[in-house]
């Protein structure tokens, strides 16, 4: 899939668009987006820098922005989210 990586870490300005990022595995509390627009927020640049440390299990796939169309639904997601 393509996404937004970090080619030096660190550096916030060595970010690249990568067509080969490997596709996230969906677990109970998550939902899968195929995305049509994403953003780098200041908490994406925060996480570059290593001022944010991500929970174990989390994507490291950056663009916590995202507009798009909800394509699976983990089992234990909340209310409200379903495919389409």
């Amino acid at each position: 899939m393509k996404g937004c990586i970090q080619i030096v870490n660190g550096d916030p300005a060595s970010l690249v668009v990568s067509d080969s990022v490997p596709m996230p595995s969906l677990g109970p509390f998550d939902i899968l987006i195929r995305v049509n627009c994403a953003g780098i927020n200041q908490l994406d640049l925060l996480q570059l820098r290593g001022g944010y440390r991500l929970p174990d299990g989390a994507s490291e796939t950056l663009g916590l922005e995202v507009s798009g169309t909800v394509v699976a639904v983990g089992k234990h997601c909340g209310k409200g989210f379903t495919e389409g």
